[in-house]
């Protein structure tokens, strides 16, 4: 836009994710909206999933309005706590939250108690979330705990301690989701590049650098798209 500000030889631009509303993408819009009035020609398609449609359709001059149907899938939620009662991942043996030894000591202890109580609370019943769709269910294997041992709690207070991701957790948790579950694809959600390649890392040491049972592939925005469109083959 500030080398060509009219667009020349572009015929249709495209926003997707049009909810994340912020100062750069309303700025967009204005500028967009004030380009048609010479540009009548160029087409505009905005998108999401989510957003109130009328509300942009509104903004371009009761622009129409395609709705394309969407399939819902059922989400059963799983919780960190059973994620790791599940693996029966455990703390490592050799670990350091720093600090003196009676500060960290009363920060674990206090940290400790209130995971407790919390665990206590959501055995007994007490503590509601989001149930499962029978959907879900149905086509879900994993049966979540009901009890938690002494080592989920001690993974917790480990866990709650670190600034890190615990990339041995996740790979056990493939793991043991490949064991139960069997064929079928896990995308995983990492923050960053850095992440990305620990937890790549971390697997290709397991049995998931097995290339004639397993593909392990990397999505990033750094990544070039002939070989992000491996993970479709």
């Amino acid at each position: 836009l500030v080398s060509n500000p009219s667009l020349a030889n572009v015929n249709c631009v495209i926003i997707d994710e049009i909810h994340q509303r912020a100062i750069d993408t309303d700025f967009l819009l204005m500028i967009l909206r004030n380009l048609l009035k010479i540009r009548p020609d160029l087409r505009i398609v905005l998108m999401s999933a989510t957003a109130q449609a009328d509300t942009f359709s509104k903004y371009f001059g009761n622009a129409p309005v395609i709705q394309v149907p969407g399939v819902c899938f059922g989400v059963n939620e799983y919780f960190l706590e059973d994620c790791i009662e599940l693996t029966g991942y455990k703390v490592p043996s050799k670990t350091s939250t720093g600090g003196k030894p009676g500060q960290t000591k009363k920060k674990t202890t206090k940290v400790s108690n209130a995971l407790k109580e919390q665990l206590e609370l959501r055995s007994s019943g007490g503590w509601s979330h989001h149930s499962a769709s029978r959907e879900s269910q149905e086509f879900s294997t994993l049966q979540k705990p009901t009890i938690y041992s002494d080592y989920t709690l001690d993974a917790l207070v480990h866990l709650a301690q670190q600034d890190g991701i615990e990339h041995s957790l996740i790979s056990k948790l493939i793991m043991y989701i490949d064991k139960k579950l069997g064929a079928g694809a896990i995308l995983v959600f990492l923050p960053g590049w850095k992440e990305i390649i620990e937890a790549h890392s971390a697997l290709m040491q397991m049995h998931f650098s097995n290339e004639n049972k397993y593909r392990v592939h990397l999505l990033h925005s750094s990544i070039s798209t002939e070989s992000q469109q491996d993970v479709f083959k």
